[in-house]
């Protein structure tokens, strides 16, 4: 599954067991997993995109040079790291945004958006003089959508975005035959684009040429999996029938991603705390750090990540203002147990993604305030 926009964690058929309510949760030490620093390209500071099964990431990093329109910040070029190297992949990059179990990157840079594989960089995506805008996602057939400004108008004369399909060297508009504007979501291995906008006055899932509307009170489109699901902020959608998901015991919540197993994450009530779904409604996952949270991806094993916040108040007495300082943990949620991933020695960290061996991707602060990619992986149990 590769998610264009991020991800949640709801089960909805089969997937992982999950406690009901808080019964049984405890706290798995923090010595399990094990943080690596993947550094950065000379500057101070590095983030990270994607993570794939052969634990490879991609993202972007600073550079030594100082940004010309603004030397106080660094010029950015894309990075990939694997085993144990984080290498540029081109001066001319910016981020690298996806990458593939191929080992086939895409991302954007100075001439549009590019696809990098086994050391060389090509840009792509031209459609007469006009590159592809914005490439969002590669799935393992080195399929690559994204948007661009097609050549329809609006009424003011700027241009119109449609969602485009990269496959095969050829450049397929995927909304040919209205003027409203689209945009990809998601893609997945059997060539499904999940696309919003206003194609037919709705939403939609595209494949082989024909686009099938979603309705609108299903709710804004979030994820696509491999099974051809699809979710909304309201319903999990497949072939026509929907499994709407339900609030209680809370008011309100948000989907972030699904597995293939139709497992779902995200987060409820004004108060955010991460949530999964088995079936219709969702159960709490207990934090081991801060009162509030975000689960916001799942992997086919049933292992959930995200991020819970700590907010600390402070009175100014002179201005008499109440000043939030919240802090930011990544954590690991599985079979019951959460743990609390902490940072490099600084106060923030987030986990954005985990592959099915088990490795997480996201960022850490060092001792020294610097955001860095890092990586987390089990240790081996004595």
């Amino acid at each position: 599954m590769r998610p264009l926009l991020v991800a949640c964690a709801v089960a909805l058929v089969g997937g992982v067991v999950v406690s009901v309510a808080f019964a049984g949760w405890t706290a798995a030490p923090a010595r399990q997993w094990a943080i690596r620093d993947l550094g950065t390209l000379g500057g101070p500071e590095s983030v990270p995109s994607d993570i794939n099964e052969r634990g490879w990431v991609v993202g972007n990093s600073d550079s030594p040079r100082k940004r010309k329109d603004n030397p106080n910040l660094h010029e950015a070029e894309a990075f990939l790291w694997k085993a144990g190297r984080t290498r540029r992949l081109g001066r001319s990059t910016a981020e690298a945004l996806a990458i593939n179990d191929r080992g086939q990157v895409v991302g954007s840079g100075r001439y549009g958006w590019f696809l990098w594989q086994d050391g060389r960089l090509r840009y792509h995506g031209m459609l007469g003089e006009s590159p592809l805008d914005e490439v969002v996602a590669i799935n393992e057939r080195g399929y690559v959508v994204g948007g661009k400004d097609s050549t329809m108008k609006h009424d003011s004369g700027a241009p119109i975005e449609h969602a485009f399909l990269w496959k095969n060297g050829r450049m397929v508009d995927l909304t040919p035959s209205t003027s409203g504007w689209s945009r990809p979501v998601a893609l997945n291995d059997r060539g499904q684009v999940l696309i919003d906008g206003q194609l037919q006055n709705a939403n939609g899932l595209w494949e082989q040429g024909r686009f099938l509307p979603l309705a609108r009170r299903l709710g804004g489109l979030v994820d696509l999996n491999e099974r051809g699901q699809v979710l909304t902020s309201d319903a999990v959608w497949q072939q026509g029938k929907a499994q709407h998901l339900g609030t209680k015991p809370f008011k309100y919540c948000v989907q972030s991603d699904i597995n293939d197993r139709g497992v779902v994450v995200g987060a409820c009530s004004n108060r955010p705390q991460p949530a999964i779904w088995k079936g219709r409604n969702p159960t709490y996952i207990r934090l081991a750090f801060g009162d509030r949270g975000q689960a916001v991806a799942v992997n086919n094993v049933g292992q959930v990540v995200g991020y819970s916040t700590r907010v600390r108040l402070s009175e100014n007495r002179t201005r008499h203002l109440t000043i939030r300082h919240p802090t930011r943990h990544a954590f690991v949620w599985e079979k019951g147990h959460t743990t609390d991933l902490g940072t490099l020695g600084g106060p923030d960290s987030e986990a954005i993604a985990i592959n099915d061996q088990s490795q997480i991707v996201g960022w850490a602060d060092t001792k020294r305030g610097n955001r860095h990619a890092v990586v987390w992986t089990r240790q081996p149990t004595k």
